[in-house]
């Protein structure tokens, strides 16, 4: 005859026992790990949405520079090609203009007799 075999248990030295609580946990817990599951996908759908404003936020103002910086060279590039007095008398007629546009109007009454 062949060989005695053993079994892995054996081999292992593990026992295996049977413990029916852990198994009633573990047949009656299949709803609880499911809404579980979706608890964490919400979570995990809310966490996105919330990194996504973040990068948008950084994303505008990054641009907000970027155009800032653009603006402060162009206006750099002007001011060489026209020089700074020239740049100052301009601004200046734009800003006795606007002012003269602001000016209020008082229009006068003629007095008039009791009543």
């Amino acid at each position: 005859m062949g060989k005695k075999r053993k079994s892995k248990l054996e081999t292992d030295g593990h026992i295996l026992t049977f413990d029916p609580a852990s198994r009633h946990a573990f047949v009656t817990g299949f709803k609880r790990r499911k809404q579980e599951r979706r608890k964490w996908a919400v979570r995990e759908i809310l966490e996105k949405e919330r990194q996504d404003r973040i990068e948008a936020k950084k994303d505008y103002r990054q641009d907000v520079k970027k155009r800032w910086k653009d603006l402060q060279r162009a206006e750099k590039r002007v001011e060489a090609l026209l020089g700074p007095a020239e740049e100052v008398q301009w601004l200046g007629d734009l800003k006795t203009e606007k002012l003269q546009d602001e000016v209020p109007v008082t229009v006068a009454f003629t007095a008039e007799d009791d009543d």
